[in-house]
């Protein structure tokens, strides 16, 4: 219902009608009776609707009234809104004539607007847009007039504007004075057709309203006006801010320019990450406004013909409908797993586990819908808060209530969000006054919401959910494995893992260390929660362990009852209160909330099997199925690693479909889970021996094998114990696998990944035996990625280097060995094989067939533990360096102690004379002053070099270089500034005055 209030009537945007003069104003004089027709029609069609308020009836003829009533009158109203406006946008400078005055007048005459009394409004509306000269000559004009019209101010305007066109005229024919100590004025008509220049871009517009100019910062729209000399209040030329007239920034009413404005506190953009499917739902928060939100009864029922009738709140804000955990339980509703998080006021947050499919009826029409509700503890409070008086409320007796307790505190169930609230919505709705609440149709029944006059404090309700991050946990399945696996602390995790390690005291494990040591070590190290599983190697060691753990722990109170073993002998041991001898199987693994999940030990044959159920055929098969299937595998161990990794590579494909979590799958993924679905019962026939040692080991080793395709990378490792008989066994302990990023990564780094995950899992499981381990062996079947391991790290690429520095750590490189792909059981790792497949795998659960001979008996090309060398060059990710050496040969000459290089070379010449002298005859014998072909520098330090400090010509030339450079100076002093010049002139000199005397002294 739309309300017929001039002050309040529907504006319809629509194109312009082609509508004349004379009809617009005919149309403005039929207003008034139009509005007054419309308020009579109005009042008509509330009592009909009161009259028959039938669900079934929706009464359209209101809507087309009103659409063509309101499309008649707003085209006028719009034109008489133009004009008007048009007097009101009157702007100083901007050259508006008398004239649009007088025509605006006119046009609101002629479409009925009296302007008999505007004389007063449009004098002060005009001259507060007019200059400060212009306004103190319109004061000096009225002075002798009591009260001026506006023909008293069109008169004046028209002998301004014929003032301000003669001094343009006059000021165009002188010619300009400069002065540089006088001030003048500049006076510009009005009346002029001049345009405004952008002083930025030089286009005809201000600076204000330039587009290129709004697009810069602050600091740069600053430093603009700066540059070209424009004030920084006005952003005009021709004076500062100290001369400026204008007015300060509307934002702190600072001298500058609104524009050149900078924020004090600049909050930088976050980066907005995609987030999950959100949804939304209600909590209650205080506040002083009271509001009826809209409520009704409704009747629930399951799938078996179950149901009763509970208070739902209609809440079109929230994406999801919700239902509480109270209804669930009395009516057993087949609820479904789910993750979400229900964030409220300040993101205090609520997590949603499950969700079921309900039945909701009405209980005054046969409307009928099923949907699907996220299952709460509790909806919100009970609502209203408190109980509300409706005498003053007049509801017709002829409605129905969805809820007629509705003024009453009650508990709410059901809440019923924008997935249906608006196929609720009928066409109907009763005001009963102001301040009071509304009465709206729907398919429930009549609704009541709205604001009310109480004024006691009650509860507003606001709530927001969201998808609990499981998308971010799902693409941990491929996301590549992270270099460092250290987790940084914060300050309040450190505090408190102190505070658990102050608190929590083993006090009986310690305190018995000394007299018992197997004993504290298990009670140390093999306890999960309440149970403890251990073992030992005969029947005396486990009944003494059984016995020496029970005496210990009933010290401090602690009884352990319900022992369980894989030989009954050992249950003979301990009292008949504390045993089980039924060979029951035990199920690790399986709490209150997950009972399917589990590892199964069967005590008489001392295997583990799995226990895996698939009672899922009638479930839609989604994303969100599909995940909760593959997470009720339990596989602490990743023995059943290659069916595992063959559902997470599904999965990835789902991901890359960019699905819903609740949307169909394509076909061919449809069709292959379907099959591997029914496949999964088989893994529970799967029979795995517990023990993995020999009875008597003599050796143990731990042999693992990596390997990596473009889909998925992993590892595994194997026992080989040898007995005192010379007899090999081999036993699959351990493995781990990864989904491929879907960022593309080479083969060779996917495969080096594989071999770090082997490093780290090797590395964590020889920490958590308690057997020696003899010798570990690790097999790939890459050769570049053994050749890397070979290197150095900080001679490979970052992404390389990084990982192989963490494997060089973990790993020798002597452990490192090459295996063909035919025989390497981490192949399955790599590409996943079905659950019918997996049985019969005997490489996969016993290993390669050479592990059970002697060394001597494998293959040469897997005995031996040399690989062949391979260049860096032919190697990927290897950073190729030059070679730089450097001479530390001690130099034969002591050139340090000559501070001139006139010296050096008077030195050095002697030297060669002296030598020459020694293997000449006395007749050819040199004398005299040395010569200018001794002295040549070059020359000696040739014959330096050749005569017997050939090693040194390095040395030498690094020696003699600065002596060179200040020569080179000196000889190109014509190139540089006039003081080096004098400098280099003053050095010759120097040198010559030196030369000089060293001739002196010579003869």
């Amino acid at each position: 219902m739309y309300s017929t209030e001039p002050g309040k009537m529907k504006v319809i945007r629509h194109a312009k009608l082609d509508v004349t003069d004379l009809e617009v104003v005919e149309l403005n004089e039929r207003l008034d009776k139009a509005y007054k027709l419309l308020e009579e029609f109005d009042n008509i069609q509330n009592s009909i609707e009161v009259a028959v308020a039938d669900l079934e009836t929706e009464l359209s003829e209101r809507e087309n009234f009103e659409d063509k009533f309101y499309r008649s009158i707003s085209v006028a109203k719009k034109i008489v809104h133009d004009y008007d406006k048009k007097i009101l946008a009157v702007r100083s400078a901007d050259g508006t004539p008398p004239e649009s005055i007088a025509n605006s007048s006119a046009i609101s005459e002629q479409l009925g607007q009296s302007t008999d009394n505007w004389d007063t409004l449009i004098i002060y509306l005009v001259m507060s847009k007019v200059d400060v000269v212009t306004t103190r000559e319109w004061e000096a004009y009225k002075a002798n007039k009591d009260l001026p019209s506006l023909e008293d101010l069109k008169s004046f305007i028209k002998a301004r504007a014929d003032l301000l066109e003669t001094l343009q005229f006059n000021s165009i024919n002188k010619p300009s004075v400069k002065s540089g100590s006088s001030r003048g004025f500049l006076a510009r008509d009005n009346n002029s057709s001049s345009k405004p220049k952008c002083h930025f871009c030089g286009n005809d517009h201000y600076i204000q309203n330039c587009t290129n100019f709004l697009k810069l910062s602050e600091t740069e729209k600053h430093e603009k006006a700066i540059s070209l000399k424009l004030c920084l209040n006005c952003l005009r030329p021709g004076h500062g801010v100290k001369d400026c007239h204008r007015g300060t920034c509307r934002k702190c009413s600072q001298r500058h320019h609104t524009l050149l404005h900078k924020e004090k506190n600049n909050e930088s953009k976050s980066e907005v990450e995609e987030k999950a499917q959100t949804s939304t739902a209600c909590s209650a928060c205080v506040s002083d406004t009271h509001v009826l939100l809209s409520t009704a009864y409704v009747q629930v029922s399951d799938d078996e013909g179950n149901s009763c009738t509970v208070r739902a709140i209609l809440d079109s804000g929230s994406q999801s409908s919700y239902i509480s955990q109270d209804i669930c339980k009395r009516l057993h509703f087949n609820s479904v797993k789910t993750n979400v998080t229900v964030l409220g006021l300040n993101k205090s947050s609520s997590c949603v586990e499950a969700k079921c499919y309900v039945t909701m009826q009405s209980l005054h029409t046969n409307f009928k819908v099923n949907l699907w509700c996220f299952v709460l503890p509790q909806i919100t409070e009970r609502l209203p808060s408190i109980p509300i008086n409706t005498t003053d409320l007049k509801i017709p007796k002829n409605i129905k209530l969805a809820d007629p307790s509705f003024f009453m505190p009650e508990k709410v169930e059901l809440l019923i969000g924008a997935d249906l609230f608006w196929s609720l919505i009928c066409i109907g709705q009763i005001s009963l006054g102001p301040n009071k609440p509304l009465l709206q149709k729907t398919k429930l029944g009549w609704v009541v919401s709205g604001p009310t006059s109480l004024s006691q404090p009650t509860m507003t309700l606001c709530n927001f959910s969201q998808e609990a991050d499981i998308q971010r946990q799902l693409s941990k399945f491929w996301e590549l494995e992270e270099c460092s696996p250290c987790q940084t602390l914060s300050r309040e995790e450190h505090e408190c893992e102190e505070h658990f390690k102050i608190n929590t005291k083993r006090d009986l494990a310690y305190e018995n260390a000394e007299h018992n040591p197997v004993v504290s070590d298990i009670i140390t190290h093999d306890f999960y929660v309440d149970d403890m599983l251990t073992g030992a190697s005969t029947i005396e060691d486990a009944a003494a362990l059984a016995k020496g753990v029970t005496d210990v722990l009933r010290q401090g109170g602690f009884e352990l009852r319900k022992f369980y073993s894989n030989n009954r002998e050992a249950l003979k041991y301990v009292t008949d209160d504390q045993s089980d001898v039924s060979t029951k199987v035990i199920e690790f693994g399986a709490g209150d909330n997950a009972k399917t999940l589990g590892l199964i030990w069967c005590p008489t044959s001392d295997h583990l099997m799995y226990s895996i159920r698939s009672n899922l055929e009638n479930e839609k098969i989604t994303k969100r199925t599909i995940l909760s299937n593959i997470s009720q595998i339990f596989d602490p161990l990743g023995l059943l690693g290659p069916c595992i990794i063959s559902a997470k590579m599904l999965l990835q494909s789902i991901w890359l479909e960019r699905l819903n979590w609740d949307e169909s799958l394509p076909h061919h993924l449809h069709t292959w889970w379907s099959s591997f679905r029914q496949e999964l019962p088989l893994l529970n026939e799967i029979k795995i021996n517990r023990f993995v040692l020999s009875r008597k080991p003599k050796r143990i080793e731990m042999h693992g094998f990596c390997d990596a395709s473009e889909k998925a990378y992993g590892a595994c490792i194997y026992l080989r114990t040898e007995d005192y008989n010379g007899v090999f066994h081999v036993e699959l302990l351990v493995s781990k696998t990864k989904v491929a990023p879907l960022k593309t990564i080479t083969l060779p780094r996917l495969e080096l990944s594989g071999v770090l995950i082997l490093s780290r899992l090797a590395t964590s499981v020889s920490s958590a035996l308690r057997v020696k381990i003899d010798r570990r062996v690790f097999w790939t079947d890459s050769t570049i990625v053994l050749s890397w391991l070979k290197i150095a790290p900080n001679r490979l690429q970052t992404f390389v280097g990084n990982r192989v520095s963490e494997i060089q750590q973990l790993t020798e490189s002597d452990e490192w060995r090459h295996i063909p792909t035919n025989e390497n059981p981490a192949d399955y790792l790599s590409r996943g094989v079905r659950p019918s497949q997996i049985a019969d795998l005997e490489l996969w659960w016993r290993g390669p067939y050479f592990l059970t001979k002697q060394e001597y008996e494998w293959p040469e090309s897997l005995a031996s533990t040399k690989m062949q060398a391979t260049s860096s060059c032919e190697v990927p990710d290897v950073r190729q360096s030059s070679k730089t050496f450097l001479s530390t040969a001690k130099l034969s000459f002591p050139f340090e102690k000559f501070s001139k290089l006139i010296r050096l070379k008077r030195v050095v010449a002697w030297i060669f004379r002296f030598k020459t002298n020694c293997f000449s005859t006395k007749e050819s014998r040199i004398s005299g002053p040395l010569t200018v072909e001794e002295q040549d520098m070059p020359s000696s330090g040739a014959r330096v070099a050749q005569g017997g400090l050939d090693e040194d010509k390095e040395a030498v030339e690094g020696h003699l270089e600065p002596f060179k450079v200040r020569v080179r100076r000196n000889k190109v002093n014509k190139n540089i500034s006039s003081r080096r010049s004098q400098q280099a002139k003053i050095l010759e000199e120097e040198e010559e005055e030196e030369e000089k005397e060293e001739e002196v002294k010579e003869s």
